[in-house]
């Protein structure tokens, strides 16, 4: 559960606390993403990240696409590869 207890020093931490890092597929996960994001009510997702984290941007906001969602995903590159 993410509270503010428990996110509050993940910045001190390395990785992801999320489970999102290189190796996961969110087409696996795809349904439990976007259930939760629907869940919370999520209309607008922000995602800081490099390539990884974007194609799992594109799955969602292509999913949100397919449900017919109100859903914007917006991009934001944290790295810059060569």
């Amino acid at each position: 559960e993410l509270t503010s207890n428990t996110v509050s020093l993940i910045h001190k931490r390395g990785g992801t606390i999320l489970g999102s890092s290189r190796g996961n597929r969110p087409d696996e996960h795809i349904d439990a993403i976007m259930e939760r994001l629907i869940k919370e009510g999520v209309t607008q997702l922000y995602v800081i990240g490099g390539d990884g984290t974007h194609k799992g941007a594109n799955a969602i906001s292509q999913e949100a696409v397919k449900r017919k969602l109100a859903m914007t995903v917006c991009c934001v590159p944290k790295t810059i590869d060569n």
